[in-house]
């Protein structure tokens, strides 16, 4: 990663490092109850990526619970 260029005048970022960091790319995976394909999460992609259900063995996202799609 480079960081920004500084000015020799004035000792200033020529850009910000926030600038620097988007998120685009990056995964993030929450281990809990589930999640609702409700249309915060599916609209206008499907941001639900991959789910997985290690107590009932579902193949579709659900949340029988709410706490889950909550957090998320």
């Amino acid at each position: 990663m480079s960081f920004p260029n500084y000015s020799s005048q004035t000792g200033e970022a020529k850009t910000s490092p926030e600038s620097l960091f988007t998120g685009k790319g990056i995964g993030i995976a929450f281990l809990d109850t589930g999640i609702s394909p409700v249309a915060d999460f599916i609209t206008p992609q499907n941001r639900i990526v991959v789910f997985r259900d290690f107590v009932g063995g579902k193949i579709e996202p659900y949340d029988d619970n709410g706490h889950g799609t909550h957090v998320t």
